[in-house]
């Protein structure tokens, strides 16, 4: 399984490694770079979604059964190897991730043969030697994880409650105030996209495109962006959530973009409107997100002093 899918990619991508997948997980720098790079916020999004109490929990049990069938001298290897290798993996693609997979299943693709033979392997071992213990501490370890998330809210979690709904409104404002042949390059567009249909919802980063999903060009650390491609389609909104890509954007198109400047931007998100269809959509956005629609220049001033980092 594992092996025909990689036949696949490296035949539809002409490379082992899909680019969009090099430039999102920084491996165009170097692996020792990008471990660097990932480590720390990758950790920290492991402990901040499974807590404290989690953790120590799992590391307790896991110890308990090595060390009391090592002590008994009845330790057999084959029942713990596959939930063992299923969870370094998973460990793994978390930090190495730095967790940005994981809202919306977002970049799981490039490892999900792999985990699907994970679990596999895994349901295979517990189908075979399934115990009445190991069936209770399953059930322990899923209730104290169940505690634990009640107990220790994810701050990340935090964060996206309050950014869920500010997506999900403008998927319902391009519905209802979009036209039929309207393009729109917007970023989560997955969860936007959902409450946008029938709108014609386009990746900002372009990778809803075959053409650059297949051309082997430099990644940054934001993915595979060819700003052409983006631009070409005229959008009537972009939308993203690190301005800095929206001014080079701007920057490569005849269009003229007016911004919305709003006290949300920062924790959700930045948006361009085009000039000429600024008559339909410039009450709607002002209206929904509380703030103004000002020009190119006044905007991008007002969105560095709220993040001069870019997001």
């Amino acid at each position: 399984m594992i092996a025909g899918a990689k036949l696949w990619e490296h035949a539809y991508y002409g490379a082992w490694i899909p680019n969009s997948v090099t430039a999102k997980r920084d491996l165009d720098v170097g692996p020792v770079e990008s471990l660097h790079r990932s480590l720390t916020p990758g950790w920290h999004y492991v402990q901040s979604s499974l807590g404290a109490s989690w953790l120590v929990f799992a590391v307790a049990t896991l110890a308990a059964l090595v060390l009391g069938g090592a002590i008994r001298r009845r330790l057999q290897p084959g029942p713990y190897t596959g939930p063992l290798v299923a969870t370094a993996f998973g460990l793994a693609i978390a930090v190495a991730s730095r967790g940005d997979w994981m809202p919306y299943g977002r970049l799981l693709q490039p490892y999900l043969p792999v985990a699907l033979a994970c679990l596999a392997s895994g349901a295979v071992v517990v189908l075979r030697r399934a115990t009445t213990s190991g069936v209770g501490i399953a059930l322990a370890v899923a209730a104290w994880s169940l505690t634990g998330l009640l107990l220790e809210p994810d701050p990340g979690v935090v964060v996206q409650r309050f950014r869920e709904p500010v997506l999900d409104n403008l998927g319902r404002l391009l519905r209802e105030r979009g036209e039929p042949r309207d393009l729109y390059a917007i970023g989560v567009a997955g969860r936007i996209g959902y409450y946008a249909r029938p709108r014609t919802v386009l990746d900002v980063f372009g990778l809803t495109s075959p053409a650059i999903a297949r051309r082997q060009i430099a990644g940054t650390m934001f993915g595979k962006f060819v700003p052409d491609e983006v631009t070409k389609w005229r959008p009537v909104l972009i939308m993203q959530n690190y301005w800095p890509q929206i001014q080079t954007l701007l920057n490569g198109t005849r269009d003229r973009y007016d911004l919305l400047v709003t006290p949300i931007a920062p924790r959700a998100f930045y948006i361009a409107v085009r000039h000429d269809r600024l008559s339909e959509w410039k009450r709607p956005l002002e209206r929904t997100y509380d703030g103004h629609v000002v020009e190119p220049a006044v905007g991008f001033a007002k969105w560095r002093a709220a993040a001069p980092t870019g997001a």
